[in-house]
């Protein structure tokens, strides 16, 4: 008889971003961006929105998810587990170097790859998260609570996002630790909110999760994010918003 293996928690993932409305009519890519890796039992994570304002904002977004996920990859274990908040503003600095990097290269100034930036450490009991900008992530604990990590950023003036790229955007970043036996994780760009967070209060739209929670707990759905693509690209969810739209979405299982 072969001996019996351990249980051993791990993250199942599907993601998917797609453009939004006006990038279809223009024959336009998507400027979100998503990245993830799963060691040993931590997910990591990033979603951004590159500015829509900004030159090469798309552009902005797949550097900083890509660099920011390489930098937590890349941490100490031990680090990732006592010390993640260090862990997330190490990835904050990695990503906005990335893009410097990059504006230096196309002979650009950063800010024509301004973009948005949600990066996240989960453990079975402990969830983190570093927000720039009007993204969420939201965390659905094992006994069926839900709780939105940090609001949705807004800049100096009415309708004015926070960037990455913005002076001293590390001291406006959310930063939050939030222990919980976690279960799902779901993060996203900014065109889902008004399907995803109650306006009346700012809390996580129920009705919204539940589904996509049960779908990602089922072993094998969707690898490669197609089936989430075409939800996402669905007129329910399109006649509520024109911008582009991302959804990572996690499930804690053995």
């Amino acid at each position: 008889m072969a001996p019996a293996r351990d249980k051993r928690a791990a993250w199942r993932v599907i993601s998917a971003s797609v453009p939004g409305a006006d990038h279809v009519r223009n024959d336009e890519e998507s400027q979100d961006a998503a990245a993830w890796r799963v060691r040993s039992d931590l997910l990591i994570a990033a979603v951004a929105d590159g500015a829509g304002s900004a030159r090469l904002g798309g552009t902005g977004a797949r550097i900083a998810v890509r660099a920011a996920v390489e930098s937590l990859r890349s941490a100490r274990m031990a680090d990732l587990r006592r010390r993640v908040d260090r862990c997330l503003r190490a990835a904050h600095a990695a990503a906005l170097e990335a893009i410097r990097q990059e504006a230096h290269r196309l002979e650009a100034e950063p800010k024509e790859l301004a973009t948005t930036l949600s990066a996240i450490v989960a453990a079975p009991g402990q969830v983190a998260s570093l927000q720039i900008g009007d993204g969420a992530v939201v965390v659905a604990c094992r006994n069926g609570d839900l709780e939105l990590m940090s609001a949705p950023q807004s800049g100096e003036f009415i309708n004015e996002t926070s960037f990455l790229t913005g002076d001293a955007s590390i001291d406006s970043a959310a930063l939050r630790v939030f222990e919980c036996g976690a279960a799902h994780v779901a993060a996203m760009t900014d065109g889902l909110l008004r399907l995803a967070i109650r306006l009346s209060d700012g809390a996580p739209h129920a009705p919204f999760f539940a589904p996509l929670f049960r779908y990602v707990s089922h072993p094998g759905t969707d690898p490669d994010g197609d089936r989430l693509a075409e939800f996402l690209r669905a007129d329910r969810v399109r006649e509520r918003t024109g911008d582009d739209l991302t959804l990572l979405l996690a499930a804690l299982t053995e």
